[in-house]
């Protein structure tokens, strides 16, 4: 038979998307997702900031499996998407194996082996004379270590 032309087919938008359905994660998943981390963060060795020992981390480094408060994170952010990509534990869009990664990892195990070259007695996360802690606010040294690893 004769169809009608192509362009006489009405053609629908594409269905709106959200925030949370980017990179082909639905919100329900992400929404998972979070939760999973929520999880995460509540163990005893997540509660700090993996970089400065603040209580109470909201942001995480996906590429090192990190949990940082929103200042380390600006220092994450600083050091380039090739070092570390930070996102927001409770806004951004996690892929599974992200989650997977941080469950794996968190802070214990990857502070264990980002400090394991420190010299004695250098505790990077403890109180400083200056009134902040650790080795990284101010100055990012902290984070910068990354960049040797």
């Amino acid at each position: 038979g004769d169809a009608p032309p192509p362009y006489a087919t009405p053609r629908r938008a594409p269905p709106a998307r959200g925030a949370g359905e980017t990179k082909g994660v639905s919100n329900a998943e992400n929404k998972r997702h979070l939760e999973a981390l929520a999880r995460l963060m509540a163990l005893p060795y997540n509660r700090a900031c993996a970089d400065c020992g603040a209580s109470n981390p909201r942001w995480c480094s996906v590429s090192t499996g990190v949990f940082i408060c929103m200042r380390c994170s600006g220092i994450h952010r600083g050091l380039g998407v090739h070092i570390t990509k930070v996102r927001s534990c409770s806004l951004d869009t996690f892929l599974p194996e992200q989650v997977r990664f941080m469950a794996r990892t968190g802070n214990a195990v990857a502070n264990a082996h980002y400090e394991a070259r420190l010299p004695p007695g250098l505790n990077p996360r403890g109180p400083r004379g200056d009134g902040t802690y650790g080795v990284g606010h101010g100055n990012a040294s902290s984070a910068l270590s990354l960049e040797r690893f």
